[in-house]
């Protein structure tokens, strides 16, 4: 219950989103945003919309800059998917 009510207060005062104030909280709340092969993804947090490149076989989550975009993006082109 409190942290729907904390979810709300934060989805209406876009200064409290954007500083991430929710996950610092109780941590980021991933979707998937693009899968680039079997075992790589980009994924958004909902609350604070930070975007990650997470790996699965090495279970490591990574802040998704312009060069990993950039990496992801050419794998994209190779796997076709």
């Amino acid at each position: 219950m409190f942290k729907k009510a904390l979810s709300w207060i934060i989805a209406r005062s876009p200064r409290l989103r954007q500083t991430g104030v929710m996950c610092r909280i109780f941590g980021h709340d991933y979707k998937l945003k693009r899968k680039i092969t079997p075992y790589l993804r980009e994924i958004e947090c909902k609350n604070c919309k930070r975007q990650f490149g997470m790996h699965d076989e090495l279970r490591c989550v990574l802040p998704l800059d312009d060069e990993l975009r950039a990496c992801n993006d050419d794998l994209v082109k190779l796997y076709g998917t």
